[in-house]
């Protein structure tokens, strides 16, 4: 972040980092996610589910034990949020390169 002029969008993980998401940022923009939503979108949706789908590690033989609640009230509004925060940024930078991370976003470019 030194060398270019970027912003980081990411969820609030610590009650600091949740109240310093209601401060104005330049560099960094922290999301508020209810704790509930993001627990069912990292803990129960992306990591035991995605992670193995990215990697090729599920044993073809089994099915994975796919949680709907944690991909209707986590997953997607996680990242429905950010996808949300990146058109405000880009509404400030049109110019701006995006760039998600990773299985945690999967739907935010197409949000």
């Amino acid at each position: 972040m030194r060398d270019n002029d970027v912003t980081w969008i990411a969820a609030a993980m610590t009650d600091e980092d949740r109240a310093v998401a209601h401060e104005p940022q330049d560099e960094v923009v922290l999301l508020d996610i209810p704790k509930d939503t993001y627990a069912r979108y990292y803990t129960v949706a992306a990591n035991p589910t995605l992670w193995f789908l990215q990697h090729s590690l599920w044993n073809l033989g089994l099915t994975p034990d796919f949680d709907h609640d944690a991909w209707a009230n986590g997953y997607v509004p996680v990242n429905t949020a950010m996808a949300r925060a990146t058109l405000d940024e880009l509404t400030r930078r049109p110019e701006a390169a995006v760039f998600f991370h990773d299985y945690h976003l999967y739907l935010a470019p197409a949000i």
